[in-house]
């Protein structure tokens, strides 16, 4: 969450009591002019709501406060704006000592701590954001920004419109091809990045080229999307899949790997696409669609046809 000295408030730290809470702090923090860089404040979200109290989401949780303000700081704001709109990751790494997150469990008073964080752009190969704890009890937080995920839905018809719609709205840069120009108009896709219409094979290569694509197969005929799979079976892609019946699904693979595509390229395809959820309309198919990508996202080291199932 990013909170500048007009008040402006970009990005959340989940909202509600806690986020009211680290947001006060945030702005002690931008009037002041003492020699406290960095706070890491403690939220505690547990109180009992029978004692009337409005803090009913319950857990704890840390959150780190780094003031920016000197210009060589401005200077890697700017370096940062300057990567992440040429479409480039980055990782900000904030190293401190002493103070550890959860410091309230010891008994501690639930204060926030002062903290003299250094700042720098690392190199990490990270999806994710991590703590470690370096030599001589540093602390090292590594947090992601940038690298805009991308999706690619090849075949602009009934499905194509609610995914274009839902994957917008969680974060994905949508590109939607069709070598139908009477489909692939922007106007049935407003919230994508762009339409194209053109030839499957000289359009589709290039928009897989971005780092963090996603590719999606749901063209209008089994042999379009079988000619789109050939082109992108071996393409590292966050996510690839395909749309069909399960027996036409093996009789496509099984050309493919007589062509000569690995059985373990083919394997790291979803197909038929989409969770197991019953869908049936194409909006549902677009959700089973759509949370299969996020599932893949988080939770990597999950089979490709995994199923959750979680206890009360």
């Amino acid at each position: 969450m990013l909170l500048d000295s007009s008040g402006g408030l970009h990005g959340t730290v989940g909202g509600g009591c806690g986020e009211a809470e680290v947001y006060e702090l945030a702005q002690l923090m931008l009037r002041s002019r003492d020699s406290v860089k960095g706070y890491l404040c403690h939220v505690d979200l547990t109180e009992d709501p029978d004692d009337g109290g409005d803090k009913v989401c319950g857990g704890r949780f840390d959150v780190l406060l780094t003031r920016w303000d000197t210009p060589e700081e401005a200077s890697l704001l700017g370096q940062a704006v300057e990567a992440i709109e040429s479409g480039a990751r980055i990782h900000l790494e904030t190293a401190w000592d002493e103070v550890v997150p959860g410091f309230w469990r010891s008994g501690d008073s639930h204060e926030a701590r002062p903290i003299e964080p250094r700042v720098f752009w690392a190199e990490s190969r990270s999806e994710e954001p991590s703590l470690v704890q370096a030599h001589q009890g540093e602390l090292r937080f590594t947090e992601p920004l940038g690298g805009q995920l991308r999706l690619v839905i090849v075949g602009a018809g009934h499905i194509a419109r609610p995914l274009c719609r839902l994957a917008s709205e969680v974060g994905y840069e949508v590109w939607v091809l069709d070598d139908r120009a009477e489909y692939a108009k922007i106007e049935f896709f407003p919230e994508a990045r762009t339409v194209v219409a053109g030839e499957y094979a000289a359009e589709l290569p290039p928009l897989a080229n971005h780092p963090g694509t996603s590719v999606v197969l749901v063209t209008r005929g089994h042999k379009h999307d079988q000619d789109c799979l050939r082109l992108m079976a071996q393409k590292s892609l966050l996510y690839l899949g395909m749309i069909g019946s399960q027996r036409r699904i093996e009789a496509v693979f099984a050309e493919l790997r007589e062509e000569g595509i690995p059985a373990e390229a083919l394997g790291r395809v979803h197909a038929p696409i989409g969770l197991e959820i019953g869908a049936r309309t194409p909006a549902e198919i677009a959700v089973s669609i759509l949370a299969q990508m996020i599932m893949r996202r988080r939770l990597p080291g999950l089979p490709a046809r995994a199923t959750i199932v979680r206890r009360r």
